[in-house]
């Protein structure tokens, strides 16, 4: 995008915080928010995203018109087989079974490890005859539901509720969010810890790896579990909400208008087609994961490709708005509209 179309769009997309003294704006340090990561096997799991396509309609169902719904449970044995189908649920009938099967034949996580236990990743498809077309969730842990469980438990063995605002940061000014990827792996022992931020040297990341080292999950029982949270660092008056350094509601006309290098790849959506206007919440997570995304409100399966898109993408802003979006949540009106991009008809 031109320079000066990114710079019209900052003013909507980001609140900039004041720069003030440490003396006269109170600190807050808090996990913001907790969430089950996707585990390795869903992480390596081949053909990649939007590689995978989707599943061939039933020609038969097409032509009568008939719908269907399936969730199944793919068990990965070794790395280079195929997942063997396990049928959770089933509405339409045997023809979307089968469709569905023939599909993932070609699915399969190479890293995998010799003697490990199989993976298992679950899926849902939709098969919609209005649009002529199946729609599919991305791949999930079995047990990704624990998490939500097993928060309930997590403690901290200094008995404190956040980690401490370094002082250094405090003195500088220093804003913004750390998201910690840890995994627990026994009840009773800290977890390996992954960090990442805008400044991966600087104070705030240093804190959070210091207090991290202190969680246990002492009701965790069976296979390890690996979750992400996201820490706010926040300079402000009071107890201001972290989103006065980081996202304003906007539309995704916005969003596309500050994608990097969004020109250069090609993109097709028809939001009419998603039941618009809706709005989704997208954590801003590039680029070292993917993005969250999910849906507010009613699941649609069609919304599934723009989701898919939305986690990879990645916002060309300067240096000062990243840090204030890094990590931040944003909710995305999607409105009724067409998105037709290709590269080949791009001048440079």
């Amino acid at each position: 995008m031109a320079g000066t179309t990114v710079v019209r769009c900052l003013a909507t997309l980001v609140v900039a915080a004041a720069a003030c003294a440490a003396a006269a704006w109170p600190a807050a340090a808090r996990a913001q928010q907790s969430e089950a990561e996707p585990s390795a096997a869903a992480r390596c799991l081949t053909p990649a995203g939007s590689q995978r396509a989707e599943p061939e309609y039933p020609f038969d169902a097409l032509k009568a018109n008939r719908g269907g719904r399936l969730k199944v449970e793919l068990v990965f044995r070794y790395p280079d087989w195929a997942p063997d189908v396990v049928v959770l649920e089933s509405e339409g009938g045997q023809e979307f079974v089968d469709a569905v099967r023939e599909h993932v034949r070609r699915f399969r996580v190479p890293c995998l490890q010799p003697g490990e236990a199989p993976a298992r990743l679950r899926q849902e498809y939709v098969f919609l005859p209005d649009n002529r077309a199946a729609y599919s969730t991305d791949p999930s842990d079995a047990d990704a539901a624990r998490w939500s469980s097993l928060t309930a438990c997590l403690r901290h063995v200094s008995g404190a509720w956040h980690p401490e605002y370094p002082l250094r940061a405090r003195q500088t000014g220093a804003m913004g969010r750390v998201i910690a990827t840890l995994r627990f792996s026994a009840p009773d022992q800290p977890p390996e810890q992954l960090l990442y931020a805008r400044s991966p040297d600087g104070p705030l990341v240093k804190s959070v790896r210091d207090w991290v080292a202190g969680y246990r999950l002492p009701c965790l029982e069976g296979a390890p579990i690996t979750a992400s949270l996201t820490f706010v660092f926040l300079l402000s008056e009071g107890a201001r909400d972290p989103a006065q350094y980081g996202f304003k509601p906007l539309t995704l006309r916005q969003w596309l208008a500050t994608v990097r290098n969004v020109r250069q790849q090609p993109l097709k959506l028809d939001t009419t087609q998603m039941g618009c206007p809706f709005d989704l919440r997208v954590q801003y997570r590039q680029p070292h994961l993917p993005n969250r995304v999910d849906q507010l409100g009613e699941w649609r399966p069609e919304r599934e490709p723009l989701l898919r898109w939305l986690r990879g993408t990645q916002l060309d802003l300067p240096a000062g708005a990243l840090d204030a979006v890094y990590g931040d949540m944003a909710t995305v009106t999607v409105p009724c509209l067409r998105i037709d991009i290709d590269p080949s008809r791009t001048k440079e």
